[in-house]
């Protein structure tokens, strides 16, 4: 509810005390700022609450999962085609992890197809709203900011925004997923992750942080949903 980072941590890690003993240079490195990557199904929280909050979906919209769907010349397939085949509601689609449900839903955001009104709302939830793919400003040093592709770019066709959604063809960092995330579920409020909790004086007064800016990304009505 307000962006502060209460841990982060990184594997393999070292002791500071010993700095001479670490063989390789990158264990000073902080991936969880720094490393983007495929984030996978966890971005179909992302995608459902855009779903949601352009009003195409509700949970228990209905669409039919054959286990695969067509994007152009491209098969999407989901993990195991036999789960949870015919039709099947929204919510299923996202209890099971399914990625024609992902696919179903971007194409609702075109009125039916994957077109430049899809993609360019699926840019504006995803780098606009939830800051994936742009640095976040944390007070560390070494952050990234991924790559999101844009629906202006010849990368931004239809089959990369329909694997976007279920988590590939897209990098991002850690504390970008993790901002995001944040913002899909306290509310709807997207807030600058943080890890200055206050100062302290030469007397030992604390003073807390004032409250770094924040954004809305969805509704609270499609965030309680």
């Amino acid at each position: 509810n307000s962006g502060r980072v209460l841990a982060m941590a990184n594997m393999p890690t070292y002791d500071p005390n010993d700095i001479n003993s670490v063989t390789d240079i990158a264990a000073f490195n902080n991936p969880t700022i720094s490393n983007p990557y495929e984030v996978g199904s966890v971005a179909k929280t992302f995608t459902v609450a855009m779903g949601l909050d352009k009003k195409v979906i509700i949970p228990s919209s209905t669409y039919v999962n054959n286990g695969s769907t067509t994007v152009e010349d491209a098969v999407i397939n989901n993990a195991d085609k036999t789960r949870k085949l015919g039709t099947i509601t929204m919510q299923d689609a996202l209890d099971w992890s399914l990625n024609t449900g992902m696919v179903d839903i971007t194409r609702r955001l075109g009125g039916g197809k994957i077109n430049q009104t899809a993609r360019s709302t699926m840019y504006d939830y995803l780098h606009n709203k939830f800051r994936l793919g742009e640095p976040t400003g944390i007070e560390l040093a070494g952050e990234t900011s991924g790559v999101v592709i844009s629906p202006d770019e010849a990368e931004g066709n239809a089959v990369r925004y329909s694997n976007m959604v279920f988590g590939q063809g897209m990098n991002v960092t850690m504390i970008q997923v993790a901002s995001g995330f944040c913002s899909v579920v306290n509310g709807g409020t997207y807030h600058m992750p943080t890890v200055i909790n206050g100062t302290m004086d030469s007397n030992g007064k604390f003073t807390a942080a004032a409250q770094k800016a924040s954004a809305p990304a969805i509704s609270e009505a499609s965030s309680q949903t």
